[in-house]
């Protein structure tokens, strides 16, 4: 490649640069704005109807994640994310139960700014299959443990 031709190149590769940084921080504008106004208040509802029957119960946002974590007689832990990937496009939902990561379910966006399918009532119905989740896992042990005895 000519000197002429590598200069050109380079200052092309800086406004693509350019142009990449301007859309995650549009992105980013975009995941606040769905944490704040959607993700969140749907935790702080959760939050709300958990609290008589769990203990340390707590909601939080750590960059591109937001999470409710509790525990209660079972599980010394129970923690369930919603999770923002601005790399990959899409929003998942992990938890974690006692010291066990799942991945939980993963949703791609195409684009990005159409949220809709992904309201409170959808983090919550997310939330729900967590919570069943560890329903199954309680009844599974109590029925071992019937076994067993």
């Amino acid at each position: 490649m000519s000197w002429e031709n590598e200069i050109k190149k380079y200052y092309e590769d800086k406004m693509s640069v350019r142009v990449l940084y301007s859309q995650e921080v549009e992105n980013k504008d975009l995941i606040d704005d769905y944490f704040n106004n959607i993700a969140l208040p749907a935790l702080e509802e959760l939050k709300e109807q958990l609290e008589p029957h769990v203990q340390e119960i707590k909601v939080s946002r750590i960059s591109s994640k937001v999470k409710i974590s509790f525990k209660d007689d079972y599980f010394k832990k129970s923690v369930f994310f919603v999770d923002f990937s601005i790399k990959n496009v899409c929003v998942s939902f992990p938890y974690q139960l006692n010291n066990v990561l799942n991945l939980g379910a993963v949703f791609y966006l195409e684009p990005l700014d159409e949220q809709a399918d992904l309201g409170m009532d959808f983090i919550i119905e997310e939330f729900m299959r967590f919570f069943n989740s560890r329903k199954e896992i309680m009844e599974e042990s109590e029925a071992m443990m019937e076994v067993v005895s």
